[in-house]
């Protein structure tokens, strides 16, 4: 058990600050009050943490509006395939991007339900009105520019297609890499072995020998999903008979990364999983394994390039249609 703060050095003393090992904004639920002290929590930890729910957090808020006992105001922000923003509410009538042409002014924009269009903006060119007297509300009315109303919900980012999806980059995996290593400390891990990335961690910088990428194996899945399963699931291992220690992590079975933590390993074995259902908002207890039968099944990956884009579309297309079908039984799109 860590005595000291991993991100800072400081001692951890009462009263002791509670960490998120996933990030509580994309529905992360377990929690340990031995890895941070308050102000690295607080602070740079949770700068990180943000990092990724700017990417990925939208996915979390739908998920929540799909479960029993849930308001069905709710608010939730989505995208049109082109990207232009758009937010549901109620029966998820979606509230358009409308823009006011005010002639020299600067054009107004507003969001609205579209059938409610009209009367939302006539209400502030009336007020507009009052200090523009010769304004003609009846034709700036005619000349509203508003984006089409979508026929059906796009889940994912930037557009209905994991291709055009922006997930990635060093925020997303150097967060990906805080919840490796809040794990890796959690379960009793030492810090000699992953100096590294607690490095890359702290000041946001590459680290030659601490390799990431985004991992969808052919070979044969992770693990089997359930019919509705929508899970986060993490696999933590140490092998010092291969000189490796590497974590697994799969975000809302969509956004998978593999992280190879040190490749000259000689800890103690290591064999943690987590897998938490978010939609029925349970532990699940089935088996976790990387397809690896030898320690070059591991290293070798990271030197290689292969195209995972057709894994990422069938598992983007499988988390959008339960995510629909749920929203459709629960009368939130008609």
């Amino acid at each position: 058990m860590l005595t000291a703060c991993y991100l800072c050095g400081t001692p951890l003393e009462l009263p002791f600050s509670k960490e998120h090992l996933l990030p509580a904004g994309i529905g992360g639920v377990p929690t340990s009050r031995n890895l941070l002290c308050g102000p690295c929590n607080n602070g740079l930890a949770s700068d990180i943490d943000d990092g990724l729910i700017a990417q990925v957090g939208y996915l979390y808020r739908l998920v929540t509006q799909v479960r029993p006992n849930i308001p069905d105001d709710a608010l939730t922000v989505s995208y049109l395939a082109d990207g232009t923003k758009v937010e549901f509410r109620g029966a998820m009538r979606p509230r358009i991007p409308i823009n006011i042409q005010l002639g020299d002014m600067k054009p107004i924009l507003i969001m609205a339900d579209k059938t409610e269009a009209k009367p939302a903006a006539r209400k502030i060119l009336l007020q507009i009105q009052k200090g523009r007297p010769n304004l003609d509300v009846d034709a700036t009315l005619e000349n509203l520019v508003m984006k089409e109303a979508p026929e059906a919900l796009h889940f994912f980012t930037n557009g209905y297609s994991a291709m055009l999806s922006k997930i990635g980059g060093p925020d997303f995996f150097r967060a990906i890499k805080k919840i490796a290593l809040n794990f890796y400390f959690h379960h009793g891990g030492e810090m000699s072995y992953v100096q590294d990335v607690v490095q890359q961690v702290k000041l946001g910088q590459p680290a030659p020998s601490v390799i990431s990428k985004f991992y969808y194996p052919t070979v044969r899945p992770v693990h089997q999903l359930a019919p509705q399963e929508m899970s986060h699931v993490v696999k933590l291992v140490g092998n010092p008979d291969w000189g490796v220690l590497y974590c697994y992590v799969e975000l809302f079975n969509v956004h998978n990364a593999l992280i190879l933590l040190n490749d000259h390993y000689t800890g103690p074995p290591l064999n943690v999983q987590y897998c938490y259902d978010l939609l029925q908002k349970i532990t699940l207890e089935k088996d976790v394994s990387l397809p690896a039968c030898f320690r070059e099944d591991m290293t070798d990956y990271f030197l290689v390039t292969s195209n995972t884009q057709p894994l990422v579309e069938v598992a983007y297309k499988r988390t959008r249609d339960i995510l629909y079908h749920l929203m459709r039984g629960k009368g939130l799109i008609k």
